[in-house]
């Protein structure tokens, strides 16, 4: 459908791929999208530890899911989870990847701007396009 709008880039954005644990299952993912394109670029934004592991355990039980003691299991939520491993992620994917990768920090604002930045996209105007905004209180 892209190529038939002579489009370019297609960016893509999963949070539940973060779920993937091994060479073999971002292996796949890659192969998935490597016929439709002559470069893949990966883009991870990771967010501060302990107010992730906070966050993904308060899904956790929102989603009906109890903490694991398997340390294998996306419920094992102890301190060396693999969940956790940030370090471990970025190698997977850089090997996966072919060194196309962007890691980058979690910031309280501007993430949609930081996050086009990291892609390579120009600056622009983003007010406009941000539709699924709420107005602070």
């Amino acid at each position: 459908m892209a190529r038939a709008y002579d489009c370019h880039t297609v960016l893509w954005s999963n949070e539940g791929l973060y779920l993937l644990n091994s060479l073999l299952e971002y292996q796949k993912l890659y192969d998935l999208f490597k016929p439709y394109s002559e470069e893949l670029k990966v883009i991870c934004c990771f967010r501060e530890i302990s107010s992730f592991k906070k966050s993904y355990i308060k899904q956790l039980y929102k989603s009906g899911f109890q903490p694991s003691e398997d340390s294998d299991s996306f419920c094992y939520v102890e301190s060396d989870s693999w969940l956790f491993d940030y370090e471990r992620k970025k190698k997977l994917l850089d090997a996966v990847f072919l060194n196309n990768m962007v890691a980058f920090d979690y910031v309280n604002s501007g993430m949609v701007e930081l996050f086009l930045q990291k892609a390579g996209f120009p600056e622009l105007e983003l007010e406009e396009l941000r539709l699924n905004q709420s107005e602070a209180l």
